[in-house]
């Protein structure tokens, strides 16, 4: 049963379907660019990891895109709708904030030239999320990133090189 909801949760509930669309438009690059940089620039690359983690964005999105279709559908109290959305966007940055990590990971880290894809993740939740929560997300970025560069550069995670496009 749809409900009429306000024009501040009309907002919101538009601001979540953005954020899945941006997602599904990322698991499109994602594996246009795994293709091109594996038969185009014959760059060797962990395919198959980077694969699996895009199925995997593509499996969280999908259920992601379901809830949020439940919660336009449902009734839902606007003084409660912008704390579900919040805690809803945050769940989505944590859950991207890994993928991003695990995709950079293994497709390259350290010399990765899409390092800096971190800080298009941290504008976009930060313009989603309340400013607190923004703050925390910029810090897990921040630390999380750091964490992943301080695993291979010590040996604690290996190194996955992006083949012979950037040498050393």
């Amino acid at each position: 049963m749809n409900v009429p909801k306000g024009l501040r949760e009309v907002e919101l509930i538009e601001r979540l379907g953005w954020f899945i669309k941006v997602r599904w438009l990322a698991v499109c690059f994602i594996v246009a660019a795994a293709a091109a940089a594996r038969l185009v620039l014959a760059v060797d690359f962990p395919l198959a990891a980077v694969l699996a983690v895009t199925a995997v964005i593509a499996l969280y999105n999908l259920g992601f895109a379901l809830y949020k279709g439940r919660i336009q559908r449902t009734t839902v109290v606007a003084v409660d709708l912008p704390r579900r959305a919040a805690r809803f966007t945050a769940l989505q940055a944590a859950a991207d904030l890994i993928a991003l990590l695990l995709v950079i990971h293994f497709t390259g880290g350290a010399s990765n030239p899409f390092l800096f894809y971190f800080i298009f993740h941290t504008v976009i939740t930060a313009i989603l999320l309340p400013r607190r929560a923004s703050f925390v997300q910029s810090a897990l970025v921040c630390a999380a990133v750091a964490a992943l560069l301080t695993a291979e550069y010590a040996g604690a995670a290996p190194h996955h090189p992006f083949g012979d496009l950037f040498p050393r």
